[in-house]
């Protein structure tokens, strides 16, 4: 019966609720250790890039705790978590890193030192698809960059983490 179904339908949001609430309690709990895998990456990439010769600004941040909350919770229509681990595997950028460069021209060397020290799951390039257009040219498409979503070992644990990489234009205009 309909009553039948709405009562099921309130439990499960309910349980859902209950994963989204404890996996973002859980985080929070663990936010020193987040903050310490960042700075490890956002050291090793300052380092590498220095030592490569390639200029650019590296930032870095753990996703806030509210903010996750809110994005779980708006993704979970479409998503139905049912358990944290659905919650890890959507989820890529509770820890994220943006390389700013200063040369547009030495992206292909950052993603050679991203994938010689990174496990890198995913490369996805903006924009997607550039539009072609016959009678006239943009001289500005929109944002243009490429994400890595890499898999980092810190301890015992893997962490998912976005390495953005833009022009520091880009940077500036994303921000």
């Amino acid at each position: 019966s309909r009553k039948n179904v709405l009562y099921i339908v309130r439990k499960v949001r309910i349980m859902e609720n209950k994963i989204i609430s404890q996996f973002v309690i859980e985080f929070n709990r663990d936010m020193d250790v987040y903050e310490n895998v960042k700075r490890e990456i956002h050291k090793l990439l300052e380092k590498k890039l220095h030592d490569t010769g390639v200029m650019a600004l590296v930032t870095s941040r753990v996703k806030d705790p509210g903010r996750l909350k809110e994005k779980l919770i708006n993704r979970n229509d479409e998503k139905q978590y049912v358990s944290k681990e659905d919650i890890y595997s959507d989820i890529v950028d509770l820890i994220g890193l943006r390389i700013a460069l200063y040369f547009p021209n030495d992206i292909d060397r950052v993603e050679s030192l991203i994938k010689s020290e990174f496990v890198v799951e995913r490369t996805k390039v903006f924009p997607e698809k550039r539009r072609k257009n016959d009678t006239y040219s943009n001289r500005f498409e929109g944002y243009s960059a490429r994400h890595y979503r890499i898999t980092y070992s810190f301890g015992e644990k893997q962490y998912k983490i976005e390495i953005q990489v833009a022009s520091l234009l880009m940077h500036a205009w994303a921000e």
